[in-house]
């Protein structure tokens, strides 16, 4: 073997490793960004943001986040969290806009999503839909 080519030889190898290195084979488990976008108004109309996912055809919960409402509002979609190591499959996102001052879920929107890599779900609550199913 040729000792000026060795360096070249061992750089070629490593970038060749460095997908499998570095997590680019397909996975089975994505993270999803959860973003909300509503007209009502936060810390007046809700305080607390209740998520729950489920499988798409499944009653029993797989994950459940809380996130207080922030007073800025969601005018414009805001970020609420990340939802980690889900695995790939087809679910439904539960979003509970609640008003715990009066005990009350103020509104309820379900989103049928599939995950099969890393995304972004923005939710969008308008209040047209209040006392009725949008």
């Amino acid at each position: 073997m040729n000792l000026t080519r060795w360096p070249l030889t061992c750089l070629l190898a490593f970038v060749s490793l460095s997908p499998a290195l570095y997590g680019c084979a397909k996975s089975t488990r994505a993270s999803v960004v959860l973003q909300l976008q509503t007209d009502l108004v936060a810390m007046e109309e809700f305080d607390k943001i209740r998520v729950a996912l489920r499988r798409e055809n499944e009653d029993s919960v797989m994950l459940r986040q809380e996130f207080d409402a922030v007073a800025s509002g969601y005018f414009e979609a805001t970020r609420l969290g990340e939802l980690e190591n889900i695995e790939a499959g087809s679910y439904r996102l539960d979003v509970l806009l609640e008003n715990t001052v009066d005990n009350e879920v103020l509104i309820e929107r379900s989103v049928l999503t599939k995950i099969s890599s890393n995304l972004s779900v923005t939710v969008r609550i308008t209040r047209s839909c209040l006392a009725i199913s949008c």
